[in-house]
């Protein structure tokens, strides 16, 4: 026992001054330690979100046009554990988000010979090896689903079970000091009086320690109006929630969030969107147009000096992918 630290250098005082709050990739949404899940129906967009999210990381652009990174993600890696990566890939050439920086889908026939983290209640190495050594250098991971990492009868409702997933899901991230981000689906109804209510609380499919052990969990589901979505930070937020309920439009043609109740924009902010919308149109309608050239254009279509021009273009990192701006659209397009 003579190499155990004497517990002043590993404890703190209870009653000591508050230390800063713990680090975020994205403040109040995404934390850099433990992990956040976004639970939601089928079909309702968790991808769309976690696509919007990896995006905004590795460009550095404000996610949902309103809560800015941390930093600048190096990597972004997204494993897929159903579906196929040309259905991610298909969504994310629809939505038109920036075509640049290291953000990287593993699908699941990638992940053989195994894709599940733990089978028949006990660690899969092999797969945690294999998924952490593709994490290497990432500031982000994604998981998709949750569900499908998981091997055994009845493994779902199992809480000890479960609690391994998300340990192994942690440590992957962790052991490559990224954030850590699950995607989840949402429990089928409860039946009362021969009517189906939906659950309002541990809404998560499966176990419900699964809730418990994480760090944050957002419930995503239709908001109150018709032209809106709902993303809900819920209670298992431990601290002081640094955001509350966000409200999302969903744009018609390229399926892309922006944050209704964001704070107002300042001139400057929409002279910026203005140069970047006249970016991307310009970048559609001439392909092959020179930067020399395309910038003053864009500068003039916005209303703003040349000068000016060019120091927006330093500002959006050289990007110039077509549809990186935020349009809200009538109606709520439902995914296919």
């Amino acid at each position: 026992m003579s190499n155990i630290p004497p517990i002043e250098d590993v404890g703190s005082l209870i009653y000591a001054p508050l230390p800063e709050q713990p680090p975020f990739l994205f403040p109040g949404l995404i934390p850099q330690w433990g992990a956040v899940a976004i639970v939601a129906e089928t079909n309702l967009g968790k991808s769309l979100l976690a696509l919007e999210i990896g995006a905004s990381a590795v460009t550095g652009e404000p996610l949902w046009g309103a809560i800015e990174p941390t930093k600048t993600a190096k990597k972004v890696v997204y494993f897929l554990a159903e579906h196929s990566e040309y259905t991610l890939q298909d969504l994310y050439h629809k939505t038109r988000l920036p075509h640049s920086g290291q953000f990287w889908i593993v699908g699941p026939d990638k992940m053989k010979p195994s894709k599940a983290l733990v089978r028949g209640g006990q660690a899969d190495q092999e797969a945690v090896d294999r998924l952490t050594k593709w994490s290497e250098g990432a500031d982000l991971v994604v998981f998709d689903p949750l569900s499908a990492y998981v091997q055994g009868a009845n493994a779902e409702q199992d809480n000890a079970v479960m609690r391994l997933v998300l340990d192994q899901m942690q440590l992957i991230a962790q052991t490559n000091n990224a954030a850590c981000l699950i995607l989840a689906h949402e429990g089928k109804p409860q039946s009362f009086m021969g009517h189906e209510t939906k659950r309002k609380t541990y809404k998560i499919r499966g176990a419900s320690s699964i809730e418990d052990a994480l760090t944050h969990v957002f419930y995503f589901d239709k908001g109150q109006t018709a032209n809106s979505y709902v993303l809900d930070l819920e209670r298992k937020f431990k601290g002081t929630p640094l955001v509350g309920q966000i409200h999302l439009s969903r744009d018609a043609e390229t399926l892309q969030h922006r944050m209704l109740n964001a704070p107002p924009l300042t001139a400057k902010q929409n002279r910026l969107i203005k140069f970047k919308t006249e970016i991307a149109a310009l970048s559609r309608e001439y392909p092959d147009l020179s930067i020399t050239k395309k910038v003053p254009m864009a500068a003039t279509r916005a209303g703003v000096g040349k000068t000016a021009g060019w120091e927006y273009w330093k500002q959006i990192g050289h990007s110039d992918s077509p549809g990186n701006t935020y349009i809200e659209a009538p109606g709520v397009p439902e995914l296919e």
